[in-house]
């Protein structure tokens, strides 16, 4: 929705930049408002005036937008993206993993396939944040890991997104399979970010409603819970001790303390 001289204005400053190498654009309307890249001829032109100029200067341009299902993606799409193409514009896909809508092979796969047909490439899979009133929608990072496991191989490795947890606290996107511990039953994963913020674990959880009911349990009765949390920070802090390393500050109890009024 940013009109056409805001985005060469923001554009051509940034290029300016001596090291500033690459940027993004940023926008959903390939997906909800794509007729604004097939109508608004304006807004194109800024975008490519500033895409053509970066490329002229050995630097990337390229717009990143979320599609989350093939079901996005309409005739209007392949218009807009027929219009990027022609222009030399990369674009690639950021998607958030929501249960019931592309948390299954199939569903994620035939998204992935569509995205390639359009020439978009297929970027990222984000575990989904945890958001106060999203629960119905978020996943277990056991059924992410499984799911990007199960992609492997059926694509082209280049269009084969990379799953990511983006951890709370600053610690950044992490591979889906780069947990330092993980607790299936109470759902519970820890993360390091050594080279971003050495010395911290970050805690990420799983959907309560999406435990074993051994783990749905645990979260349903204080004490235990407590104990579980006290326990598996624990056994982070002796995993990480083991290798040498720092061991890292972390509070899932206090962490966890918040979740369940979420």
């Amino acid at each position: 929705m940013i009109r056409d001289e805001i985005i060469k204005h923001i554009g051509h400053r940034l290029l300016e930049i001596p090291h500033i190498r690459r940027f993004r654009y940023a926008t959903k309307g390939l997906a909800v408002l794509p007729m604004k890249i097939t109508g608004d001829d304006a807004w194109v032109r800024a975008l490519q005036s500033v895409a053509d100029r970066g490329r002229s200067m050995m630097k990337e341009v390229c717009v990143h937008t979320h599609f989350g299902s093939e079901y996005e993606m309409s005739q209007w799409t392949v218009g807009a993206m027929r219009r990027l193409t022609e222009m030399g514009i990369k674009v690639r896909n950021q998607s958030v993993l929501l249960r019931g809508v592309n948390d299954t092979f199939d569903g994620m796969y035939r998204t992935i396939k569509k995205l390639s047909f359009l020439n978009i490439q297929p970027y990222l899979v984000f575990l989904h944040d945890m958001v106060p009133g999203c629960e119905h929608l978020r996943t277990t990072l056991a059924r992410a890991e499984r799911l990007q496991k199960e992609l492997l191989g059926t694509t082209a490795g280049f269009n084969v997104p990379r799953f990511v947890c983006d951890t709370l606290g600053g610690g950044g996107k992490r591979q889906i399979s780069g947990y330092e511990h993980y607790d299936r039953e109470i759902g519970v994963s820890a993360w390091i970010a050594p080279r971003v913020k050495p010395g911290r674990v970050f805690y990420h959880y799983d959907p309560i409603g999406q435990l074993p009911e051994s783990g749905q349990a645990i979260w349903a009765n204080g004490d235990e819970r407590m104990r579980r949390l006290a326990e598996f920070e624990q056994e982070v802090q002796a995993s990480l001790a083991d290798r040498g390393g720092d061991v890292a500050t972390g509070d899932p109890v206090g962490a966890g303390e918040p979740y369940v009024v979420q």
